[in-house]
Parts: structure tokens; sequence; C-alpha cells
């Protein structure tokens, strides 16, 4: 059974409705309902451009999720749902993508699941419930931008291609909205903020450490935003868009006004067949507010003994990791230098060819979590997270992103908050090794997090 459908001819927005709603109506006549059930079947349909955030934006449905990739060629925007993978408690990642696996067809690398893992699987109550240790889902409808091309595509089981459920998929097709005129209303009012820790505990935390000069750990702070009304995650990822290029982007919303929203600027891993692509991301300094500027805290950042020694303790951990997992791999002497709009880091990009017999997830077991977000060593320092931290990260700095067939990629879902109705907490972490300041620190953290509250003013 072919599993993916896809039209030559490029609609215009007025047209869509009608020419899917006529795609998916003749399914029961089209189609058996034979072979497994939870394969996914796809139709895409080629459209004139329409942005994909603002068309997310305007629909009602309880579940959306957004992801585009670091470089602005790919970017998807999804509601409803055609499948889900979902979890508690300690999470087997093999499981996971054997289910995927399950749900796709292999003439169809178009169909992708969206989600994440969280950061410490068994660790996801109380406002992390919905998310769960994992969950991956395939969008009802989706608007896709790769690079100039537009799809609007639908996505169905087999085992809906029912009369009944194909009339309520066609039913919820109705109710989208393809106006093109996104409608955004009067930006929230902060209320109040409560820091956890606040700068008091932060100090006594961080100067409590006594760390070895070969030994580093990620302490995180949760910092949660009051506002007069509930937050749209939508309109929160639609701003990040604007103001933080150069990084992923991403929205996963289970019902209204609850979502997970970041603006990463780290890959964990990209797979492509049996080529992998890594990179080691650490050490900060500011972005600068002019060119001389910039290149000062550039300079300063390269020759900083600490960014260096925190940067280095992620090359060498996937060095190590690496080696175990392909037959070849590259590796950059030096780091170099990623910018973003308010800070810098030092960063190594990595390259290699997995072993035959490694899986996607083997390298997911490998890489996460990396020494930028946990520590070093790992399983130290994340026993020290812990005990030491007074919130649970659930999917903060966990592996976000998507998974098709032969394919996946995931980002760090770090620089990302939680949207609870009309509270906005806000995660980011600091590494600290011998030598770290807990005031410098606290300021590090500052500007991770000042690319959200420019939301609000």
């Amino acid at each position: 059974m072919m599993t993916l459908f896809c039209s030559d001819r490029v609609y215009g927005h007025a047209e869509l409705r009608e020419a899917v709603t006529g795609q998916i109506s003749r399914l029961p006549q089209m189609v058996s309902a034979i072979g497994d059930a939870d394969t996914v079947l796809r139709f895409e349909f080629h459209c004139e451009p329409m942005r994909p955030l603002g068309w997310l934006h305007n629909q009602v449905n309880a579940e959306k999720i957004y992801w585009s990739d670091r470089e602005g060629i790919e970017e998807t925007a999804g509601v409803g749902r055609a499948k889900m993978l979902t979890g508690s408690g300690s999470a087997d990642y093999q499981e996971v993508f054997d289910a995927v696996d399950a749900s796709l067809g292999d003439d169809n690398q178009r169909v992708r699941f969206y989600g994440g893992f969280s950061f410490d699987p068994g660790d996801e109550a109380g406002v992390w419930c919905d998310f769960g240790a994992y969950r991956w889902v395939v969008p009802r409808f989706e608007v896709v931008r790769r690079d100039t091309e537009y799809v609007f595509a639908v996505n169905i089981r087999v085992a809906e291609i029912t009369p009944d459920i194909v009339s309520q998929v066609v039913g919820e097709l109705q109710d989208l909205e393809f106006s093109g005129e996104t409608r955004y209303r009067q930006v929230p009012r902060r209320l109040s903020r409560v820091d956890f820790p606040n700068r008091g505990a932060w100090r006594r935390l961080v100067d409590g450490l006594r760390l070895e000069r070969n030994h580093k750990i990620v302490l995180a702070r949760q910092s949660n935003f009051a506002f007069h009304v509930p937050i749209r995650p939508s309109a929160l990822v639609n701003f990040l868009s604007q103001t933080s290029p150069a990084c992923y982007h991403f929205c996963f919303q289970p019902r209204p006004h609850h979502g997970f929203v970041g603006a990463p600027p780290e890959r964990l891993f990209r797979l492509d067949g049996d080529r992998i692509l890594t990179e080691a991301v650490a050490g900060t300094m500011p972005a600068g507010v002019c060119e001389q500027e910039a290149q000062a805290f550039r300079r300063e950042l390269l020759a900083s003994d600490k960014c260096r020694r925190e940067q280095q303790f992620v090359v060498d951990h996937l060095r190590t990791e690496l080696q175990r997992l392909c037959t070849e791999f590259e590796i950059p002497a030096e780091p170099g230098v990623m910018a973003l709009n308010n800070v810098q880091h030092l960063c190594t990009q990595m390259t290699g060819r997995l072993s035959a017999d490694v899986t996607r997830a083997d390298i997911l077991r490998a890489l996460h979590p990396t020494p930028a977000v946990g520590g070093y060593p790992a399983a130290q320092a994340c026993r020290q997270i812990s005990a030491l931290e007074e919130f649970s990260r659930g999917w903060y700095a966990g592996p976000v992103g998507w998974i098709a067939r032969r394919s996946c990629e995931f980002a760090v879902a770090i620089r990302s908050g939680l949207v609870v109705d009309h509270i906005l907490s806000l995660y980011a972490g600091a590494g600290i090794v011998e030598g770290s300041q807990a005031d410098d620190e606290w300021e590090e953290i500052e500007t991770k997090i000042s690319r959200f509250m420019k939301v609000f003013g």
C-alpha cells in the first residue's frame, strides 16, 4: 500500500478546503482497511505561500505543534492528532522508536512524529503530567514550508478509514481557518515573579559546591512569571521566532493555554541514514551591543580558561561516544563561536558514520544528557542535580524534535518555558566549574531568559 499521496497542482488558500474534502471523503471507497491498522497515510496538497505560525495561531484546536529547524529551511505547524505515543515512568527509547517505525511506511519519509522526552524519565509529575516521560504526535493537519515550497497535509491511520471517522475528519477540516490574517491580542501584563532558587539561595548553593578541576555540574533555575490573562503558547513561539534567529523553535501544546515552548541553539544530533551530526556547545559571553563590543567578547570567550574547560567537557564526552558509535568521525581541533542575538557560545561541530548495528536509541542513550546540560562525570552530576535543584526539570534540557522512518533530529530543550494558563515558568542553567562565581552565573541565566522577557516589555 502506498502511504503518500501528493498532488502536483498548487492550490490557492480558498481552494484548499474543497480540494482536500473531495479527496478525503472518497477514502472509504478508495482504500481498503487492510494491513497494519496503525500505518499512517499522508495526503499532501501544494499550496500558495502561507505562514505556518500565523496559520497555527488562528486555529482553535486543543492540540498544536510547531517545529522549525535552525537554518530556517523547514518549518511545520500542526493541529489535531492522527497518532500519539506517550508514556510515564522510565522511558525505553528503543520501544518508542520501534512504535514509530510500526506506524510509518517505507515509501513515505514525510510523515513525522513531533515531540520529546523528559530530562530525567520518571520525573514528570505535577505541571509536567500532560507531557509524560515522552510524548510523540503525528498531527492530523499540517502546514509545511520546505524552503520556498508550501504544503498542506492530512494524516490519517488505516484504522480510521471508516465512513464515521472520515466524516469526523472532514468536519474538523471545515473548522480550520485559512484566511491568512493573523490575529494577535494585546500583550499580557506581568504581575509577579518568583525564582527557584532565589538569589540568596543560589549564592549559597553555588558557593557551597566543592568541585575538582575536572568536574562540572549544570545547575538550572526556574523563574515563574504570573500574568493577568492566560498565555497562548503559539503567540509566544511566534515572538521567539522573530527575535532569536539561528535557533530551533518549538511549541508542543497538549491543550489550550498549556504548552512547552523554546528557542534552543543546540543540536543534540541529526541522523540521515548512517550519517550523524552533533555538536558541543558550552561557554557563554554576551553578544555585545555593537560589532566592536561583540568582537571583544568573542576574543574573551576564546581566551577564557573557564569557558574552554566548560566546553571541553562536552567535546571529550562526545568524542568518547562517537568512538563507540561510529566507524569514522571528524572533530575539529579548535572550537568556533556560535553567535546569537544576545549571547555567544563556544561550538565544535562533529560528523560521523555510524556502525552498522547502531540504532537511534543507542545514540540517544549515549548522547543525552550532554555535559552542557548535566555535567561531568555525567552520572555523578545528574545525581547532584536531582538532590540540589528544588523543582522538576520535566522536559527542560531533554531531547525534543522529530522522528521519521530513517531519519530524525533532536535539539536540546534549553532556553525554554512552560505555559500553564497565566503562569510562564522559564528554565535556564549555568555550567558550574572550579572557580565559578555565583553572581556571574546568575547574570548569565538572566541573559539566557532575556529573549522571553522581551515579549512582555
